[in-house]
């Protein structure tokens, strides 16, 4: 991700952050990579943190600012999902992934 970016740099000026491979976008890339069939029957991406929040509303916690941020996913200065790291991280496919992990890059 740093590479395709222009460096660790770069990506830091975007989301706050260097990309380490703990960060939830690395994982995500990787399952979209390396088991597409699973990505693609996946409904929703939902993060640990949110999990009580969606039992308590009895529907999917949307994710908010500071989990994406630690996703490696926003843009602090725009305050959303980053529309180059999504397609990085999706193939070329950031439509789909924003959906799943819930709808629109204006949602957070």
């Amino acid at each position: 991700l740093e590479a395709q970016l222009g460096g660790p740099e770069v990506l830091a000026s975007i989301t706050g952050s260097r990309a380490y491979e703990r960060f939830t976008i690395h994982q995500i890339s990787k399952i979209i990579h390396t088991k597409p069939r699973l990505y693609a029957e996946t409904e929703r991406i939902s993060l640990v943190s949110s999990f009580l929040c969606s039992i308590f509303l009895g529907r999917y916690a949307p994710i908010d600012w500071s989990d994406a941020s630690g996703m490696n996913l926003l843009n602090i200065h725009t305050k959303i999902f980053d529309p180059k790291i999504l397609s990085i991280a999706s193939q070329n496919n950031p439509e789909t992934l924003l959906a799943k992990l819930g709808g629109d890059s204006n949602s957070l």
